[in-house]
């Protein structure tokens, strides 16, 4: 087995996944809900870089309100925020989809 092979899942993915592209994502949108601003800053520069349009806000109200905008193909949340936790979040993210 050789070393990309025995990094992947302990060695049970092939290598070839690896450098399998993930797919299409320009254009993609997500947002990015912490507030902590060195692992926002990480998270939206990894994301740009993979091709993904990122939005960030640093507490739960105004992630709350920008993701009810819609549009957003993932939220990355964070749990313990600012003005609404992410649960709270979570929680009305769900009790919209829903009605």
């Amino acid at each position: 087995m050789d070393e990309p092979e025995r990094r992947l899942n302990g060695g049970t993915a092939h290598a070839s996944l690896a450098a399998r592209p993930l797919g299409t994502v320009a254009g993609m949108r997500v947002l990015v809900i912490e507030d902590d601003e060195a692992i926002r800053s990480v998270l939206e520069r990894g994301l740009r870089a993979d091709g993904f349009d990122v939005d960030t806000c640093a507490d739960g109200g105004t992630g709350l309100w920008k993701a009810l905008e819609g549009g957003y193909a993932a939220v990355v949340l964070d749990l313990l925020l600012p003005v609404k936790t992410g649960y709270q979040v979570c929680e009305a993210l769900r009790a919209e989809l829903r009605d």
